[in-house]
């Protein structure tokens, strides 16, 4: 039976209205299609109601509501009847509470929570649809944990932008650093850097339900975790924030304004909190920054969460084989998986283009399980030898010109280290402290085309640097003035600019970048830089450089976990010297610049 979504709104807005506190859950069954039969049994205490408690409301596979008469009881109450026993037992989709002015929901399936006011109802009634057999989907194959923990920042995120003037540029950018300061306290309490639940907890028992001192609290805090323990400071401080470590490493060091959050600040920051950060993976992040910032700013630069496949597409033919091979063939020489530890420890990674992060993040994440592996394999050979890795933060250099993009790359650096880190203690027995943070100041923010790269990630000619990444999409058609000006300054022939898309800044900047050296790149672009007139204008000049392409992923479409996804046909291309490695070229792109060539087309 087709659902009429129109009415239901209809329903729970004339519900949302009334609030009558006894007609409530009578009314929202009415409004989700339960039958009248079912209605009227359970006003009259039949059989169906699973439920012992006097005016609560309990059936099997659907739903269980309390009333709650005390407003001050009402999270308590909640939270022990979603770990209630007979919700198990019966299979409850949805636990509902609510007093006269607040509803709180809990999906025991999708682990999901739900904490809004009466009046706000309607418009959250996409929640409660699989009573009504519309099911909530799961992005792709993510992790639902990390969709989930995505969703709810967005909401704290939009929630802030309502209650707080932000007009100014310097308000955005203390906007960006409070939001990864919360992901960091969330994560460092379900992941050992904090005491568990110790941010939880605080915020809980130390900040008033209105939240009018929630923005003094967190002041305090930050202030604390940028305090070293020794320090006089501490001293005078309550014991609640005492306890606190010092955390380091830039991230609590500016003294930035709060923002205000209230009453349901407060509720949706503990929202947020109650996700287990544990589970998320430090590379959502990315996807957590789309989620939040504004979808115009998005399109304007061009930023779009990589998918972890489609990262693996460009690094793994790039270092990850090659150094996996490396290992295989050294497996039974001591010397040789020495010389491949030292190796690891030198390489560079550069994303001119890093956005958030992601390919960094899972770039430092496969050299580190590649390092234990190569470790393990010595351990075989050398089994008193303790080792320390070797593997550290500052090998990964970035450039990025969105503020918000920078801290959240930072922070997932240092989470992903602490991940690694700990996997390593579990191997290994032994890992280097997880606090202080150590800098991680190769994250640069700026206009990457109006930078000096050489001064971001400096290199020797015999240094391997792997440049990496997903630059911005945008044909010449959306450009704006200053995008049109970057275009002017690499490439400095206005015939280009209407001809060339704006990704192919970052392989020319690349190209030269790269050239008389040993280091590599690899770069995901629009298939049309590789189609039509752009091959001639692009190519022949790279191969001018002494370069050739060594890596070629022809087209796939381009998959992202993003809210509003980008929908774009890619390909992957790789550049390094000509006598490096044998040449796997697009025989289009041989034939296409040949023939744009005998035209007589332009060129760089």
């Amino acid at each position: 039976m087709a659902v009429n979504q129109g009415k239901i709104i209809e329903q729970l807005e004339a519900l949302a209205s009334d609030q009558n506190q006894s007609e409530f859950i009578y009314r929202f069954m009415e409004a989700f299609n339960f039958s009248p039969s079912t209605i009227k049994q359970i006003r009259q205490g039949g059989s169906r109601n699973v439920a012992s408690d006097s005016g609560h409301v309990g059936i099997k596979n659907k739903l269980y509501f309390q009333p709650c008469l005390d407003s001050a009881r009402l999270e308590s109450e909640f939270d022990a009847r979603i770990s209630d026993p007979l919700v198990t037992k019966h299979k409850i989709r949805f636990v509902i509470a609510t007093d006269e002015n607040r509803i709180l929901a809990w999906d025991t399936l999708a682990k999901d929570r739900l904490d809004i006011d009466f009046d706000e109802l309607p418009r959250n009634y996409g929640f409660f649809l699989p009573l009504v057999g519309l099911e909530k989907a799961i992005i792709g194959n993510e992790n639902p944990a990390d969709v989930a923990a995505a969703e709810k920042m967005g909401k704290l995120f939009d929630l802030i932008r309502v209650q707080n003037d932000l007009s100014q540029q310097e308000d955005l950018h203390a906007l960006n650093v409070f939001l990864t300061r919360l992901l960091f306290c969330m994560f460092a309490e379900d992941t050992g850097i904090f005491r568990p639940g110790q941010f939880t907890l605080a915020v809980k028992s130390f900040t008033e339900e209105d939240g009018n001192n929630l923005d003094a609290f967190l002041y305090q805090l930050f202030t604390v975790l940028n305090t070293p323990e020794d320090a006089e400071l501490r001293q005078s401080l309550p014991k609640h924030l005492a306890d606190f470590p010092y955390v380091n490493g830039g991230l609590f060091a500016s003294d930035e304004p709060i923002p205000a959050l209230g009453k349901k600040g407060r509720r949706t920051l503990l929202d947020c909190c109650a996700m287990n950060w544990g589970d998320i993976n430090p590379d959502i992040f990315g996807s957590m920054f789309q989620g939040v910032i504004d979808v115009n700013q998005r399109s304007r630069l061009g930023q779009h969460y990589t998918s972890y496949s489609n990262i693996m597409k460009v690094i793994q033919p790039l270092f990850l084989e090659p150094l996996r091979s490396e290992l295989g063939s050294s497996r039974k020489n001591a010397k040789a998986l020495k010389t491949l530890l030292v190796r690891l420890g030198r390489i560079k990674v550069f994303d001119p283009a890093c956005g958030s992060g992601n390919f960094l993040i899972v770039a430092y994440k496969e050299l580190r399980q590649l390092e234990m592996e190569v470790i393990e394999a010595l351990q075989v050979l050398e089994r008193q030898a303790i080792f320390v890795t070797g593997i550290h933060l500052d090998q990964f250099y970035g450039i990025e010109i969105d503020d918000f993009a920078c801290e959240i790359a930072r922070l997932s650096l240092w989470l992903a280290e602490h991940q690694l880190n700990n996997q390593w203690q579990e191997m290994f027995g032994l890992a280097p402290p997880t606090l202080p943070l150590s800098s991680t100041g190769r994250i640069v923010q700026g206009n990457s085309l109006r930078l000096d790269w050489h001064l971001i990630c400096p290199k020797k000619d015999d240094e391997e640097v792997y440049v990496i990444g997903n630059p911005p999409f945008r044909g010449h058609a959306g450009r704006t003035v200053s995008q049109r000006e970057d275009m002017q300054i690499v490439f400095g022939n206005e015939l280009l600019l209407g001809k060339l898309d704006y990704v192919t800044c970052w392989f020319w900047k690349g190209a030269s970048y790269i050239a008389n050296s040993i280091s590599q790149l690899s770069f995901v672009a629009t298939n049309s830089i590789c189609q039509g007139e752009q091959v001639a204008l692009l190519w022949q000049p790279i191969f001018d450089l002494n370069l050739k392409i060594h890596i070629a992923y022809p087209t796939f479409n381009w998959i992202n976990n993003a809210r509003d996804k980008a929908k774009v046909h890619v390909v992957i291309v790789g550049l390094c010297r000509t006598n490096q490695y044998p040449a796997k070229l697009f025989q289009k792109i041989d034939e296409l610049w040949h023939c744009k060539l005998a035209e007589g087309s332009p060129r760089i």
